[in-house]
């Protein structure tokens, strides 16, 4: 037998499953709140953590200076991803003082044998989501660097079907967003009763929906008043004014008719539609590359008004 084989038969919760709550998603970006994460996370492997150090920025040069473990969070990404990130490097620390081989694939496989596999499902699409489609921040943190996210949830749900767990309350411990990475839905038996935190974070992400249809609301506006405002140009103009009036129009309608599909598109969205999340994303994108276009037209238009 393995080394790996029989640290994970003597493991005290062996086949079990850690069922993420409030209490683990419930403090802030501090080290405090990394290190209290770190030791529920030790409590339930049942280790006690030694020469470890807990930080909220990695790159602490008096921390790296000193022969001691680090367990870091990265402050501009969401809870649900530092706990993930946490109970990685928490599975690693304790494959180590195993002496079990510490390579990502171990190390990720580990997550799953030792229970915390829904620690990392949760970190799958949570938070920023919407966000990023306005804030243009598309490169996230990746918890996982060797298995994807495809293959980590169908040895995840394995797990799940090889133990009989009950799936209804797996599903109320899983964020809403996530929920298509699971093989099985609620069963319906009794009625669904979702965790706080599962609760939060969708009203959280409905509420951010209609701050962001505000938003296309107030940039239609404005566009609409600028588009009037260059209507109102003196007719008569040089003949390469007025292709470059053309062109403007033209972006304009284009515009136009891009939002119009957004705004349709944003009305059928679901919050755990993850394909519309990706479409809306990528029409806005695509209405963001229009408008650039638009402005820089306008700019060379008015440039070329000036000098006449």
């Amino acid at each position: 037998m393995s080394k790996y084989s029989q640290l994970l038969t003597d493991f005290h919760n062996r086949d079990g499953l850690f069922l993420p709550d409030s209490n683990i998603y419930g403090f802030d970006h501090t080290i405090q709140g990394t290190e209290i994460i770190a030791k529920m996370i030790f409590v339930w492997l049942g280790i006690k953590p030694v020469d470890v150090t807990y930080s909220n920025n990695y790159f602490n040069s008096d921390l790296k200076s000193k022969n001691i473990f680090i367990i870091f969070t990265r402050p501009d990404e969401s809870v649900f991803i530092n706990v993930a990130l946490i109970t990685k490097q928490c599975m690693e620390y304790y494959l180590i003082r195993k002496k079990v081989s510490v390579i990502e694939e171990n190390v990720e496989r580990a997550l799953i044998d030792f229970g915390l596999g829904l620690l990392v499902i949760n970190s799958f699409q949570s938070d920023k989501i919407i966000s990023n489609i306005f804030t243009n921040k598309n490169k996230r943190l990746e918890i996982l660097k060797s298995i994807s996210k495809k293959e980590f949830s169908r040895r995840f749900n394995d797990y799940i079907k090889r133990n009989q767990f009950d799936t209804d309350i797996i599903i109320e411990h899983t964020l809403k967003s996530n929920r298509p990475y699971l093989e099985f839905k609620h069963t319906g038996r009794s009625k669904e009763k979702n965790e706080s935190f599962i609760i939060n974070e969708h009203i959280r992400q409905q509420k951010n929906m209609t701050k962001y249809i505000l938003v296309f609301a107030c940039l239609c506006a404005s566009f609409v008043l600028v588009a009037f405002l260059y209507a109102q140009k003196p007719k008569g103009l040089p003949e390469e004014a007025i292709v470059q009036k053309n062109t403007i129009n033209s972006l304009e309608q284009e515009y136009r008719n891009c939002i119009s599909e957004l705004k349709e598109k944003e009305q059928k969205y679901e919050i755990d539609d993850i394909y519309m999340v990706r479409q809306i994303q990528a029409q806005f994108n695509e209405c963001t590359s229009i408008k650039n276009k638009y402005d820089y037209s306008v700019q060379q238009y008015n440039k070329l008004l000036d000098n006449i």
